[in-house]
């Protein structure tokens, strides 16, 4: 157990995109991304003097950060400021979540864009892009879409072009007869530009190198503001944002169909000692998603908001220890802005502290977790001894092995989080930390929480499957 926290950094994973061809019929196909943690040298953007402390404080920061995003972003939080675009406040620089290398246009240009499961729009940033006035330096080359013979503009009356299907025109508008766009997240952004075509080049590097080009839909982007904790890093290398939710711009969505509208993640463990920097675990789409006999697999269907493109899962109530919080039916209710999203980019997972009828949820299983603990004469840690983003710490103690469990229990299916993905430990003071954060409006289960657990997406029936599985032998 205490060996859990040593690589917990590698939460913060990198998506460099290698596809595996497995092209069944013309309308059906599988691939899969493999995964690089950013602590590894193989990163474009390692770095190497972090402190354990620094790194569990940075995801620390990048859950809270997109926890405010994932909110704003909800229907039932867009004020007028934000929906005009008028307010405009930057989070605080942050890290990284994921991040692909992908290959676009005739001949190919290489791009590197931050993979978000809760965002929709794919776009990078593009040529004529003035570094002072309009796009953020990037050490790699923008975008040139004058190099490309695949490139192509939509124009308005294109059946792509979202102002065709009565999308929201505060982000879409027509200007010169192209479709443009003017995309913010939450209160940050925009990033302005117009809707293009082209080829991306998806390789198979273990096969001779087998190519698929596939067009896409996406953003040129030439003016990109208030994107401060993805694009402000020294040494950056990132472009744009690949986006992975239930918007028809997002990629998922845009290969629905030839992908059987699935894909699965399984997270590798963060265990001392384990090579977490050499062995990539794998996100997979289509053909390549594979489930075992359905004895074995649990499934709950993930909750439709009008107006949202996020993965709600209907929360019924929270156990700890086996013992279960009761809470009232529907405090989970993510149409009154207190639901639980799956996301996957957010390494450590928030409970909502002020539910729509006014519960503070991540108080309750704390209290739970404290009785737990207390009951085993655990001794908290201070809070001047322990880290400032985790509220519960306890000194370890030799030959303890009562540890806590935590289940989500989803509409006909519960979700078990081993004890051995519930905390962080820091070795150099002996205590561990409950790996949660408390936070109000809507939850998020985070990645810390699907270690060793397979995330099967089924578009098509609108479910979610989940098995416990060895997720470190899931790779090329």
């Amino acid at each position: 157990m205490a060996g859990i926290a040593q690589n917990f950094p590698g939460a913060v994973f990198l998506f460099l995109v290698i596809i595996f061809s497995n092209l069944v019929a013309s309308e059906s196909l599988g691939f899969s991304l493999r995964v690089i943690p950013a602590d590894s040298q193989e990163s474009p953007i390692y770095r190497h003097n972090l402190t354990h402390l620094e790194r569990m404080e940075k995801l620390s920061d990048i859950s809270m950060a997109r926890h405010q995003v994932l909110t704003l972003r909800s229907s039932h939080k867009k004020s007028s400021s934000w929906d005009d675009g008028k307010f405009v406040e930057p989070l605080e620089r942050q890290a990284y979540y994921y991040v692909a290398e992908m290959k676009i246009g005739t001949p190919f240009q290489r791009v590197y864009l931050v993979v978000d499961t809760s965002a929709g729009l794919v776009w990078t940033q593009c040529e004529p892009c003035d570094q002072g006035s309009g796009c953020y330096p990037q050490q790699t080359p923008y975008f040139e879409p004058n190099s490309s013979s695949s490139y192509s503009r939509l124009h308005c009356n294109d059946p792509l072009c979202p102002l065709r299907k009565g999308q929201d025109p505060k982000f879409f508008h027509c200007v010169s007869g192209n479709c443009s766009y003017t995309y913010y997240y939450g209160f940050e952004g925009p990033s302005m530009g117009i809707l293009s075509t082209d080829s991306c080049n998806f390789i198979n590097d273990t096969a001779g190198y087998n190519r698929i080009d596939l067009a896409i839909v996406f953003g040129c982007s030439t003016y990109v503001r208030n994107l401060d904790h993805i694009f402000l890093e020294e040494g950056n290398k990132l472009s744009g944002i690949l986006g992975l939710n239930l918007s028809p711009l997002s990629l998922y969505k845009q290969l629905y169909d030839k992908i059987q509208g699935k894909f699965s993640y399984c997270v590798v463990p963060f265990e001392e000692n384990f090579p977490f920097f050499i062995h990539a675990h794998t996100l997979r789409f289509g053909d390549q998603v594979v489930l075992p006999p359905s004895s074995e697999v649990s499934s709950t269907y993930y909750t439709i908001v009008k107006g949202e493109d996020l993965f709600y899962l209907d929360l019924l109530d929270i156990s700890i220890a086996g013992l279960s919080l009761g809470l009232p039916a529907g405090t989970f209710d993510a149409k009154r802005g207190s639901g639980l999203i799956l996301d996957s980019s957010t390494p450590v997972s928030v409970i909502s502290t002020k539910t729509w009828n006014n519960l503070n949820v991540y108080e309750l299983v704390m209290l739970a977790l404290m009785g737990h603990y207390d009951g085993d004469n655990l001794v908290r840690v201070p809070k001047k001894s322990r880290p400032e983003k985790y509220e519960l710490c306890y000194f370890n103690r030799p030959g303890f092995t009562h540890w806590a469990t935590m289940t989500y229990h989803f509409r006909g299916a519960d979700y078990f989080v081993d004890a051995k993905f519930m905390n962080v430990h820091y070795a150099q003071g002996n205590f561990f930390c409950i790996a949660l954060i408390g936070r109000d409006g809507a939850s998020i289960l985070g990645a810390f929480h699907m270690q060793d657990m397979r995330i099967v997406h089924e578009g098509y029936s609108k479910s979610i499957h989940f098995y416990p599985v060895n997720c470190s032998h899931d790779h090329f």
